[in-house]
């Protein structure tokens, strides 16, 4: 089989490519950075690879236990309140009581027809284009949001 349309070109390539200089926000950078090792009086380096290896972090160190965590506590200070409140003790449930307890899906929806709210704002809406002479068709971009005119714009 052969195609019955030209061979496309390929892509340019080993073109030029103006340089228009540093980039404004690579420039801010640049006197911000400036401008920190001048206050601090240190200059900013990065370790080599080299070093980064010899410096590895310290494993295998003593952690002190301090006890609980302030928050823990007092989450377990409120559950207590509330089940002595209750009278009953909380259970988590278990994972085949949280699947049991999903929503229903694929049920039937009855139609009571249109919303009171959604016909107040379509007759809103009729009045606005009778009493302006506009219609009202917002468009949709091109990832596909709508494009609503802003209050004030004709």
């Amino acid at each position: 089989m052969k195609a019955s349309f030209k061979k496309p070109k390929g892509h340019p390539v080993d073109y030029k490519v103006p340089d228009f200089g540093k980039d404004i926000d690579i420039k801010r950078t640049e006197r911000n950075l400036a401008y920190a090792e001048a206050t601090l009086g240190h200059k900013l380096t990065f370790p080599s690879k080299a070093e980064l290896k010899a410096a590895d972090y310290p494993k295998n160190y003593f952690v002190p236990n301090f006890g609980k965590d302030i928050d823990i506590k007092r989450t377990e200070r409120n559950l207590d309140y509330a089940e002595k409140l209750l009278k009953k003790k909380w259970v988590p449930p278990t994972e085949a009581q949280i699947k049991a307890a999903q929503y229903p899906m694929d049920y039937k929806v009855p139609n009571f027809g249109v919303d009171k709210d959604i016909l107040r704002t379509q007759r809103n809406l009729e009045n606005a284009e009778k009493s302006t002479g506009l219609k009202f068709s917002p468009g949709k971009d091109g990832d596909g949001n709508w494009i609503i005119p802003a209050p004030g714009s004709n």
